[in-house]
């Protein structure tokens, strides 16, 4: 793999992860503003195909969840994977594990994993576990429905990187205080 070559293409030719399944079609954005949403519809039919047999399914898009305002004839439509897309990737017994790209959102970063965790638990999946990157640009991966064991493992992860990686699991979820009733973050 060359040193700059940021696509997943490279990583499925130097076949690191034996009997991986790859859905690494690009996504369009270079049609006409009328052809967009068809062409994108088209492009995540064929990568919901590919990826059917799959209990894991990593979500790379470039800046990661769909932001305010989102627009299929917005010159950066092809760099987010829409919560409607997610939901269709949803399956009992999968999942997902999504990168976004950390924004300026009002709260700050933890306050930016607990907003998409919110809103991801709003789409249907029941953990939203949350590693978040510190180094350069701050980053988050989100494991949505993970099983015990990739919690586990995830939740390691922050011992082993000393502070540039934080575990948040199941990120802003509010638990419910039995004795008074009041809710509370875990």
């Amino acid at each position: 793999m060359a040193a700059k070559q940021r696509d997943i293409r490279a990583l499925e030719a130097v076949n690191i992860l034996s009997g991986a399944i790859f859905a690494s079609e690009r996504i369009p954005s270079g049609e006409s503003v009328a052809e967009r949403r068809r062409a994108r519809q088209e492009w995540f039919t064929r990568a919901v195909q590919r990826l059917a047999e799959a209990d894991l399914v990593f979500v790379y898009p470039d800046n990661g969840l769909e932001p305010d305002g989102y627009s299929y004839g917005s010159a950066k439509a092809g760099k987010s994977i829409l919560l409607s897309e997610l939901q269709e990737l949803a399956r009992p017994g999968r999942c997902l594990i999504v990168y976004h790209h950390q924004t300026r959102r009002k709260g700050g970063h933890n306050g930016e994993i607990e907003y998409w965790a919110d809103r991801l638990r709003e789409c249907g999946f029941t953990t939203v576990d949350a590693l978040r990157a510190k180094p350069y640009s701050p980053r988050v991966y989100f494991l949505l429905n993970a099983p015990s064991d990739i919690r586990q493992r995830a939740g390691r992860l922050e011992d082993h990187w000393q502070g540039w990686i934080t575990w948040h699991p199941d990120a802003g979820a509010v638990a419910p205080i039995q004795a008074t009733g009041v809710a509370r973050r875990p």
